[in-house]
């Protein structure tokens, strides 16, 4: 999974996160969004706005669509609990080819290397308990 974090002057945080676990597609895309807004968090960002090409996710997130699966219920508490330490944090879908940059870090994700190259930052995420 990738993710890019920009400033409001452009500033790019590029950071490729590899599962050291089985999981299906919409939880990998719970997982990357959680590690976002940690990261996040972790840079003290007070307004935020996340852009996310999965459709299933970030309607849930926007209480668009009704998270029915427990799992999938507990991943949207847990991300809207780590938004609340922002000031202001906006979520929208983007269209998948207009996410070009995550894409390619995905792809970077899923192959063998695991270190960072240059800028971009190469993290494992174990298999966790999300509470909410």
């Amino acid at each position: 999974m990738g993710l890019v974090l920009q400033s409001p002057n452009g500033f790019l945080i590029e950071y490729v996160i590899k599962l050291d676990f089985p999981t299906m597609n919409n939880k990998a895309e719970y997982e990357a969004l959680i590690a976002g807004l940690r990261l996040a968090g972790t840079l003290r960002v007070k307004n935020l706005k996340v852009c996310g090409d999965s459709k299933l996710v970030i309607s849930q997130v926007k209480e668009e669509f009704e998270a029915r699966d427990e799992t999938m219920a507990k991943y949207v508490c847990l991300v809207r609990s780590v938004m609340t330490q922002f000031d202001e944090c906006h979520v929208e879908h983007i269209p998948r080819d207009e996410n070009a940059k995550v894409d390619a870090l995905s792809k970077f994700a899923s192959s063998k290397i695991e270190e960072s190259s240059g800028s971009v930052h190469f993290r494992v995420l174990k298999n966790t308990k999300h509470r909410c």
